[in-house]
């Protein structure tokens, strides 16, 4: 039937998309959410000596994915011979909308040109991430009051309309039918 057809079609066709982008923003969630941990194993890595090639070794090794996949793909480019600011730059560039990560990279590279204690600058990103995770939580533990208000208030509406469109059709029958009644239903939205 062609008035199933093109929903199912485009149903169809946003699925993949939609499923592709809630998997990536998961990723990107449990990345960010994993970032202090590895920020904290390579400045624990460095002050036992270690060089920043062995120290992002160890976060590939130590923690799990997805950030144990990416810092291991970071150790590989360098392994193949790439410069470390060429492999910091397509870490970027693989997570561009992530403001943290960029941080990371651009604080090895400015370290990397002008020097300074590289251990200090990343225990100081770690502690600026959690205490922003700890901000999140915050606010969202002091706002859910209202979202939840809001999302009844924005339901029953909705649910009043179908009930009684169950129970007296006639009553709702006049905005979908009636000519003023469908300019007032468009006006309601």
């Amino acid at each position: 039937h062609p008035a199933l057809a093109a929903p199912a079609l485009a149903g169809g066709l946003l699925a993949p998309t939609v499923v592709l982008r809630i998997l990536k923003v998961r990723r990107d969630e449990a990345l960010i959410r994993q970032l202090p941990e590895a920020i904290d194993t390579i400045v624990r890595s460095l002050r036992a000596g270690q060089s920043v090639d062995a120290a992002i070794l160890e976060v590939a090794h130590g923690l799990p994915p997805p950030i144990g996949v990416e810092f291991r793909t970071v150790h590989e480019e360098m392994a193949m011979g790439l410069p470390f600011e060429t492999v910091l730059k397509n870490l970027k560039r693989r997570f561009s909308r992530l403001s943290d990560v960029r941080i990371l990279c651009v604080t090895f590279i400015i370290q990397r040109e002008t020097g300074g204690n590289l251990t200090e600058i990343l225990a100081g990103l770690a502690a600026t991430i959690r205490e922003r995770f700890t901000l999140k939580r915050q606010v969202r533990a002091a706002t859910a009051e209202g979202r939840a208000t809001a999302l009844i208030l924005g339901i029953m509406p909705m649910a009043f309309a179908g009930l009684t469109w169950v129970m007296k059709p006639d009553y709702v029958g006049v905005f979908l039918y009636d000519p003023l009644g469908r300019k007032l239903f468009m006006a309601a939205i």
